[in-house]
């Protein structure tokens, strides 16, 4: 049973301004920190009641880039390597853990942290409901966006110094992976998950709830414990207006809502998070925008019964 929920809230800043150096053969990254100061929808989060919806008492902390946990490190490592450490103590304390604000680019931080709470030795599956796959590598695709390079990340297909350092030291398999409905992609993305046997869904299997079902029951039993993620980008811009960056062939926020449910459903959600609800920009529709973040946020915590960290922990004899 769930029993109680830790809430991680990212602070905002522009996911752009995180870039590789593609001409410099070590890809150096550059990931500049800042405050930002505006309202945001996490504040709506905490005002509507949100966090309430799993039903159980919660605490939630919003972290800072400019935290002095690891001061001595670049934005990218130490922001990451600080959320890595709270989603640890999360999960160490046998709680739901619930990060919400980011952006995709931060995966490999609450990864790291599920595979240092649990140990290397479990299989870690990851439900990834985006209209990107997020795996791009720096030697083989032509973005430089360190957002698009998450999950690569995680399985190890490139950036492996980044990785180590967010607690991930064991690559997460690629088969244990399920992306949906990866509407965009290139031929160098494609290859990467034909190469790493990563599972996808199109946007069809997607909408159907039988197709979608079974995809995410036969990787809970394979797996110990699941991160589910679910983007912005997934849902059409009627739901999301305020996102700059809308592909056609979106889905509605009920289908979102009904398939985040159905992974929670099987009891092997360790962690959740949502990301790409809120940027910076003038685009019309913020308040719909953030109605569609609540609404998942909230349909997601309150199918949210039963997590696997309180059997999966490692206890202090372990290590």
């Amino acid at each position: 049973m769930l029993k109680n929920l830790s809430v991680v809230e990212i602070p905002y800043y522009d996911p752009f301004k995180w870039v590789v150096d593609l001409k410099d053969p070590s890809y150096p990254i550059s990931s500049p920190c800042e405050e930002f100061k505006k309202p945001r929808e996490i504040e709506d989060f905490e005002l509507c009641g949100v966090y309430h919806k799993a039903g159980v008492p919660y605490t939630r902390e919003r972290l800072s880039y400019l935290s002095e946990d690891h001061p001595n490190e670049k934005g990218y490592l130490g922001f990451t390597r600080l959320l890595s450490d709270r989603c640890f103590a999360a999960l160490r304390a046998e709680n739901g853990l619930f990060v919400t604000g980011g952006f995709c680019t931060y995966a490999p931080g609450i990864v790291g942290g599920i595979q240092r709470a649990i140990g290397e030795d479990k299989k870690i599956g990851i439900v990834w409901i985006d209209e990107h796959a997020d795996i791009a590598a720096p030697d083989r695709t032509n973005t430089d966006l360190l957002a698009g390079m998450p999950l690569s990340t995680i399985i190890g297909v490139c950036l492996d110094d980044w990785r180590v350092s967010c607690g991930l030291k064991k690559p997460c398999e690629g088969r244990h992976v399920l992306i949906s409905d990866y509407r965009e992609g290139c031929k160098e993305e494609d290859e990467i998950i034909a190469e790493n046997q990563v599972n996808t869904l199109d946007a069809a299997q997607f909408k159907d709830e039988a197709a979608w079902r079974t995809a995410v029951e036969k990787l809970a039993e394979e797996v110990d414990a699941i991160y589910l993620q679910v983007d912005a980008d997934i849902m059409s811009k009627e739901f999301v207006p305020a996102y700059d960056y809308p592909v056609p062939g979106g889905h509605d926020v009920n289908t979102v809502m009904r398939n985040a449910g159905i992974v929670m459903d099987t009891g092997k959600v360790i962690a959740f998070a949502t990301t790409c609800f809120y940027f910076d920009t003038d685009a019309p529709g913020r308040e719909t925008t953030t109605l569609s973040a609540m609404r998942v946020a909230s349909a997601s915590l309150s199918r949210w019964k039963q997590s696997p960290v309180s059997r999966l922990i490692r206890r202090e004899s372990e290590e």
